[in-house]
Order: C-alpha cells, then sequence, then structure tokens
C-alpha cells in the first residue's frame, strides 16, 4: 500500500463532501493524516504480519475517523453532517485499501 496515494485518495474523498469549505479544511486534514501517518502505517504492518486482528484494526481505525471529525467540528467552518460524511468518505477510501 502507498501510503501517500492513500491519503490524497482520502482528502480527495473528503473535498466531494466539504466542497465550498474545502480550501479551509483542507491543511488542517492534511497535518491531521500526516501526523497519523506512522500509527496508520504501524497497525496497517500488524495486520498484515498476522499480529493484529482484523476486528481490533477496524476498531482502531473508527477512532481515527472520529479523532479527525472532532477535529474538524472544533474548526467550526462546516456542518457536522457534512465533516461526518467526508471522514467517513475518507475511512472508507484507507479501509478498502488495507482490506
Amino acid at each position: 500500500m502507498n501510503w501517500d496515494i492513500t491519503i490524497n485518495d482520502m482528502l480527495e474523498a473528503m473535498q466531494q463532501h466539504l466542497e465550498k469549505d474545502w480550501p479551509k479544511m483542507k491543511n488542517a486534514t492534511a497535518g491531521f493524516l500526516q501526523q497519523r501517518y506512522e500509527r496508520l502505517s504501524k497497525m496497517h504492518e500488524l495486520y498484515h504480519t498476522g499480529d493484529l486482528e482484523k476486528n481490533f484494526l477496524y476498531l482502531r481505525l473508527i477512532e481515527e475517523e472520529l479523532l479527525l471529525q472532532s477535529e474538524m467540528n472544533a474548526l467550526a467552518i462546516t456542518s457536522i453532517a457534512a465533516i461526518r460524511r467526508a471522514t467517513r468518505a475518507a475511512f472508507r477510501v484507507l479501509i478498502r485499501s488495507i482490506f
């Protein structure tokens, strides 16, 4: 899995749901994903070596999604529903690339 491509695909998925607010959200979102790069990469590695169960990984990814939602909500730029749709779309991309 190429993380740069996956992160870019996640950002593109979010952009589709945030439309006019995307320019304001892009830097914070990209920064969040870059900060989580090592953690997500390590979870991916552990899953593929059999050291992390699928259900446990999935729960951790849901936690990461909720953290991103919280960070974006703190910016109070766009609606909570739009943020929820955007983060769900981004993490669907991530989940598809891992599983």
